[in-house]
């Protein structure tokens, strides 16, 4: 939906043996045609991108939640909680992997793992841990927070290159988004620095 606008935050820890753990913050801001991304690399500081926002893109984030709870392996009730002063339903998630890594990856609007052919493996097996819960409003069942974790560990033909570059990588992804002012307008401020920054194909 081109005349929308949204803005996500993340923070990723890529842990590289022998190298230590690179911390990533990406600010995706979403605005018309375009998506700017501001990413923040230990050691490297921050830069600023640019991309034209694919046709298939969807800013809907609670439709995509939705659809990958329909597509669920298993849902399990964790009682009830308060979010906001709001009663909600708490749900933990078995999604399906290759949706769930889909979803991930239109999150950050590009491969954090340096392009990895998923294709190619079986996803169980270079995805060691994962969670998503989901807090559902218990009034109108509507979604008021989501969070999602998922821990990867490849070796050197996973990540593309040679045993003597890497030996093993380990990545955290992790994303904990709320919910609120259905139905209503917003409007995100695009920062001055954004403007300037470098365009990219995806």
């Amino acid at each position: 939906i081109r005349d929308k606008e949204s803005r996500l935050i993340m923070d990723a820890n890529i842990e590289i043996p022998g190298q230590g753990t690179q911390q990533t913050t990406m600010d995706i801001y979403s605005v018309g045609e375009w998506q700017y991304i501001k990413m923040d690399v230990t050691g490297v500081g921050e830069q600023w991108m640019k991309m034209k926002t694919p046709a298939e893109y969807s800013q809907d984030q609670v439709a995509q939640l939705t659809a990958m709870m329909e597509s669920s392996i298993k849902t399990t009730s964790l009682g009830t909680e308060k979010v906001n002063g709001i009663d909600c339903y708490v749900l933990e998630i078995v999604p399906d992997m290759a949706a769930l890594w889909d979803w991930l990856m239109s999150q950050w609007g590009e491969d954090p793992t340096g392009n990895l052919n998923v294709d190619q493996f079986d996803m169980s097996e270079i995805v060691k841990e994962f969670g998503l819960k989901y807090w559902v409003a218990k009034n109108n069942y509507q979604m008021i927070r989501a969070e999602a974790e998922m821990t990867i560990e490849m070796d050197a033909e996973a990540a593309g290159v040679s045993a003597d570059e890497l030996e093993s990588m380990i990545i955290q992804m992790s994303m904990d988004m709320s919910f609120s002012n259905y139905d209503k307008a917003v409007d995100i401020e695009l920062p001055e620095e954004a403007l300037d920054a470098q365009e990219i194909t995806p």
